[in-house]
């Protein structure tokens, strides 16, 4: 039997103040018509994943997530593989719990229906991107990036242990409704080449936790260097 799941496009300034009772009843409507489907367990995480900037272990699992899923879309269709992702933090909701993990865990942290996307951005737009994060207004990126900052702004970026060279094309994982142009995260950047997966976000979290299950492993993430902060002298 088919299911067809509404939802509703809204303004990002809207999606910012997405009223949580309203959310929590799309939820629960998801729930319902997708019925035992939503109480699959699809792995395990030994402690809650919380979401928080600059850096989370949430945002930072789905961030790397992230960069896997677009690799294997590109593995497979013979192009190029990813150099980083950039994702939002409106779209994720909430923390991943520790025990076992249900898809309806995935669409509570991903209740939207965006998808992920691949494009090509030139190293000078790189720069200019995570020049405009500080530790007080930035998106969650993958570990490939590492950004210092002293006191609220930029120190040193790089990108796969290196200084990003200007002339440089590299290739970005991120949601369609980022490249669109959602949060202004790439407000005044160029993409191109932009490769639609047809892979749903939250749908590739889901493949991907099952896939580390196969593999005998949890749902792990941690703090790391992909964000350092200096303290000032």
């Amino acid at each position: 039997q088919n299911i067809v799941i509404e939802y509703e496009l809204l303004p990002v300034k809207e999606v910012q103040d997405y009223d949580n009772v309203k959310l929590q009843k799309e939820l629960e409507k998801s729930k319902r018509e997708l019925g035992k489907k939503t109480e699959e367990i699809i792995g395990f995480c030994p402690v809650e994943l919380n979401n928080f900037i600059p850096q989370s272990p949430l945002t930072n699992f789905l961030a790397d997530a992230a960069v896997a899923i677009g690799d294997q879309y590109c593995h497979d269709n013979g192009l190029d593989s990813v150099d980083f992702a950039v994702l939002n933090n409106g779209g994720i909701r909430t923390s991943l719990p520790a025990g076992n993990i249900t898809i309806g865990n995935l669409y509570e942290v991903s209740p939207f229906e965006n998808y992920i996307v691949i494009a090509e951005i030139k190293g000078s737009d790189v720069i200019k991107l995570f020049k405009r994060f500080t530790i007080k207004n930035c998106a969650p990126t993958s570990r490939q990036v590492n950004i210092s900052y002293i006191g609220d702004y930029e120190h040193e970026i790089l990108l796969q242990g290196k200084t990003i060279n200007p002339e440089k094309t590299y290739r970005m994982a991120t949601l369609d409704f980022i490249a669109n142009g959602g949060d202004d995260i790439l407000k005044d950047i160029e993409i191109r080449n932009v490769v639609h997966t047809g892979i749903i976000g939250r749908n590739g979290y889901i493949n991907y936790i099952k896939e580390l299950n196969a593999k005998g492993q949890a749902i792990t993430a941690k703090i790391d260097d992909r964000v350092k902060i200096i303290p000032q002298p």
